[in-house]
């Protein structure tokens, strides 16, 4: 029975990683893979030019120190629970062993992996920071993971306490040791920082064990495992439709108010239905987000060729998301009720998206001349070279594609 439990947790993994890749090969297309390499690559190089700076005595633990408490305290447990487990799989909660086993081992070993990236990315500080009896980074290793691990256990059983007194302790426990506990490694002697995670375990103990809990606390976890299911689907939402993602339209009235000079013709059904549709829907905060992001990169970032890779990535990032936009309303039956003409849906989409990208190209653009004067001609030819691609973008590449799917 034990292994048919542990089964359905794995078909149930199985499954929602299935449909995760399905979106994550959405975001990849969209460029955001680009945009994260980017991150990446400008950052480095960033990070390297401030380690070279550093002046003696520097106090890293106050860049350390938050990052990796970050990584320990931020924990949750994967159940993969759903509403009819309450009815279904209630009779054998007391037989569930080997379904809560599969879900601590899977998220300490996501979490795990996480810490450990954080680790490597603040070492190179520690290391031009600390003297000759600076620690070896498998010792830091193991003691991030067993600390991780504390935290995901300890977690795990403070899901089922009744009382919200209780877990609320368990939290404060659990967020104090996570800013104690880098501080400590990185900071202090190794035998103090062992006593200090031993300390740590005893206390979290202290403040879940003597007080009852659920066996299992069917409504916590499905609710818990809703929320976690719902970040995943609103980051998958800046690249694709998400059908699962309940999002209510959002009114926007100063903006609704531009398709009122929609003309009211029934050749402008189309256009002024994927216009209400783009203002209040989240293809419209993605667009302005994105070039909210480029505009802040190019105030931090004064090297000309990066910038210049910035505002290529985030156009064509742009153009990526306001796209999906003909992928609204494809199902719906009212269009097919009355008399339209198809034809003009894609010229409708294409023209929205054509407006939508040429005045976030306009601001974005500003923004990339008016705080780089130095390399202000190669931003004024990127800038010329955007609007131009946003136009072939929107009347050969956009249409063609609509009517391929269409087809």
């Amino acid at each position: 029975m034990r292994e048919d439990f542990a089964d359905l947790w794995r078909k149930r993994a199985a499954a929602f990683w299935k449909e995760a890749f399905i979106y994550i090969s959405y975001a990849a297309r969209s460029g955001f893979a680009g945009f994260l390499l980017m991150f990446f690559i400008i950052g480095a190089y960033y990070y390297g030019k401030f380690l070279q700076s550093l002046p003696d005595g520097f106090p890293y633990w106050r860049m350390t120190t938050p990052i990796l408490a970050l990584a320990l305290g931020m924990t949750g447990v994967r159940t993969f629970m759903k509403q009819a487990d309450m009815v279904f799989l209630a009779p054998a909660e007391s037989r569930l062993r080997s379904w809560w086993t599969c879900s601590v081992l899977y998220s300490f070993v996501f979490q795990a992996a996480v810490s450990l990236m954080l680790l490597l990315m603040v070492w190179p500080l520690y290391l031009a920071c600390a003297d000759e009896a600076a620690l070896s980074f498998a010792h830091a290793a193991a003691y991030l993971l067993i600390a991780k691990l504390l935290a995901v256990v300890g977690r795990f059983y403070s899901d089922r306490l009744v009382y919200r007194l209780n877990r609320g302790a368990e939290a404060l426990v659990r967020w104090l040791a996570a800013v104690v506990l880098p501080f400590a490694l990185l900071t202090e002697s190794p035998a103090k920082a062992w006593l200090l995670l031993l300390a740590a375990a005893v206390v979290q103990g202290l403040v879940i064990l003597p007080f009852p809990r659920h066996r299992v606390p069917w409504e916590h976890l499905i609710r818990q495992e809703e929320t976690s299911l719902k970040r995943h689907y609103t980051f998958y939402s800046w690249f694709a439709d998400v059908p699962k993602l309940k999002s209510k339209p959002a009114a926007r009235r100063l903006l609704g108010g531009i398709t009122s000079r929609i003309p009211f013709r029934q050749e402008d059904t189309h256009r002024f239905l994927y216009a209400k549709t783009f203002i209040r829907s989240e293809h419209y905060a993605i667009l302005v987000r994105t070039s909210l992001i480029a505009v802040l990169l190019f105030l931090a970032v004064n090297h000309t060729a990066a910038v210049l890779l910035i505002y290529g990535i985030v156009l064509i990032m742009n153009c990526a998301t306001v796209s999906s936009l003909s992928q609204s309303h494809q199902y719906s039956f009212w269009l097919e009720l009355y008399p339209l003409d198809a034809k003009r849906r894609g010229k409708a989409v294409s023209r929205i998206c054509e407006s939508a990208l040429l005045l976030s190209n306009t601001v974005v653009g500003a923004a990339l001349i008016g705080f780089h004067s130095n390399g202000r001609f190669q931003a004024l030819a990127a800038v010329a070279a955007g609007f131009l691609y946003i136009l072939y973008f929107t009347r050969v590449s956009l249409p063609r594609k609509i009517k391929n799917a269409g087809d």
